[in-house]
């Protein structure tokens, strides 16, 4: 009898289909690993990359940075819809950096209008991210009378575990300044800050009626531990550290600070400010942890009580009108028309018609003149105007 009938061939045989076996296990496992490395990116990215702005795209870094809104609307929001897109034309407009913008929404209603103004955009060099909140967590509903609103108090439980670090913006703004540039903020922050916020400058926490439609009621003042002149801060714009943030167990610290809410003073809902009551609560009790900004990252106009900062910062990165009325902003006096007619060189329909050269030019004849200053014309010559309007 030889070897070949009935000694190591087949053995040989055998050992061949095992090792094929073990190659296609092997490959699956490898396999396997690169689809679980994919999926927090494939969990959280809606979209293909997208947008561009023609102006300031010289020399552009390659690390891109990222950018949140808290998005929610309702039937016949049109007021609204334009401040969006004019806190994102605006954004566009300066940056020098890739961006990646997230929006967190709570419908499919918000996502397609917000996918609107981004097909109208489509380009390149900006990455947007829909990150879906269908209901706002339990522990948080009780307390606050505008749940979706409370949770940008909690971005490090909402926002994917892969963004260390978020500049997060309410979208009743203006950009006057590059957000990549702005983004430098957070290597001034302490070893122990957490959060950057600018202080508040209306008169929302140091008046009983504030005129926003709404008291502060006592109880929530004594929760919070105001004292009767407390400023507060805003938190129109944040600057958030998410990795720390995780670190530190935030979100799990702010649900305890609601349960304690519920616990004393049930069905509550007297916090109307949402997060910003809450970043205003941790700011009194523990102040190590919060990086005040300086008021050009948030500098506020609030029209219904012509409640403004007393001097104007060296400059403005990103100027903001309270209460969603940025639209009617169009008094006869100094710092209402500034605010209006910045706001109004970034609508859509004037991103349409105005050169990017005419646009910088009047933005640069508003920064350096003063509160009233008539854009409308264009009787302006720079050597560069492309660079005057940039920090």
């Amino acid at each position: 009898m030889t070897p070949t009938a009935t000694g190591w061939l087949p053995r040989l045989r055998r050992h061949a289909t095992s090792t094929a076996q073990v190659g296609v296990l092997i490959s699956s496992i490898l396999l396997t690993g690169c689809l679980v490395h994919m999926i927090p990116n494939l969990k959280h990215r809606r979209m293909t990359p997208y947008l561009s702005t023609a102006a300031n795209t010289a020399q552009v870094p390659t690390t891109p940075i990222d950018i949140a809104m808290f998005v929610r609307f309702r039937p016949g929001d049109e007021v609204r819809y334009a401040e969006l897109h004019v806190a994102l034309n605006s954004l566009l407009f300066f940056r020098t950096c890739p961006l990646r913008l997230h929006f967190v929404v709570a419908d499919d209603t918000t996502r397609g209008i917000v996918n609107s103004w981004v097909v109208a955009h489509n380009g390149s060099e900006v990455d947007a991210f829909y990150h879906y909140v269908r209901r706002p967590d339990r522990r948080l509903k009780s307390s606050f009378q505008y749940p979706f609103a409370v949770l940008k108090a909690v971005p490090d439980a909402i926002l994917p575990g892969w963004i260390d670090r978020v500049i997060i913006v309410d979208f009743d703004m203006v950009w006057m300044r590059d957000a990549c540039r702005a983004f430098d903020e957070f290597d001034r922050f302490g070893p122990k800050e957490l959060v950057g916020l600018a202080v508040e400058q209306s008169t929302v926490y140091t008046l009983v009626d504030p005129g926003y439609g709404f008291q502060i009621p006592e109880a929530t003042r004594s929760a919070m531990g105001f004292p009767p002149h407390w400023a507060g801060l805003n938190s129109g714009t944040l600057f958030a550290n998410l990795q720390r943030m995780r670190a530190k167990g935030w979100s799990r610290k702010v649900y305890e600070f609601a349960a304690g809410l519920e616990k004393n003073q049930p069905g509550g809902n007297h916090f109307k400010s949402g997060d910003q009551d809450i970043y205003n609560r941790f700011a009194r009790l523990h102040p190590e942890v919060v990086h005040v900004l300086p008021t050009e990252f948030n500098w506020c106009f609030d029209p219904a009580l012509e409640c403004v900062p007393d001097e104007k910062p060296p400059e403005i990165v990103i100027a903001h009108a309270n209460g969603h009325r940025l639209h009617a902003v169009v008094p006869d006096h100094g710092l209402g028309a500034f605010i209006a007619n910045v706001w109004s060189l970034f609508t859509d329909a004037n991103m349409e018609t105005i050169a990017d050269d005419e646009r910088t030019c009047r933005l640069h004849r508003v920064q350096t003149h003063g509160w009233c200053v008539d854009v409308t014309g264009s009787a302006c010559q720079t050597t560069n105007p492309k660079n005057v309007a940039t920090r």
